[in-house]
């Protein structure tokens, strides 16, 4: 049978481990937050730049839209014989 202080010590032994424990736990609580925090910033960054990269994007499609429209009524229509020469 083990005695009142091996007892005791087991007890201040399981005792140190929890708090040990618990402090682990904390700072994890606190890694996991801040981690979460960067995620965030991170999803704004990346709907910000897909939102600019639509935007350049619907740009370039316009422009490449005009510059056909013009293309097309500044050139003289060739006819078929043109081309055959």
């Amino acid at each position: 049978m083990k005695s009142y202080k091996d007892k005791e010590n087991i007890f201040e032994n399981q005792n140190k481990e929890f708090y040990r424990l618990q402090a682990i736990n904390e700072i994890f609580k606190e890694k996991e937050k801040s981690y979460k925090e960067i995620i965030a910033e991170l999803k704004q960054e990346n709907k910000n730049t897909e939102n600019r990269i639509n935007a350049l994007l619907e740009n370039l499609i316009q422009n490449s839209q005009q510059n056909i429209l013009q293309d097309n009524e500044t050139k003289p229509k060739k006819r078929s014989r043109d081309i055959l020469g």
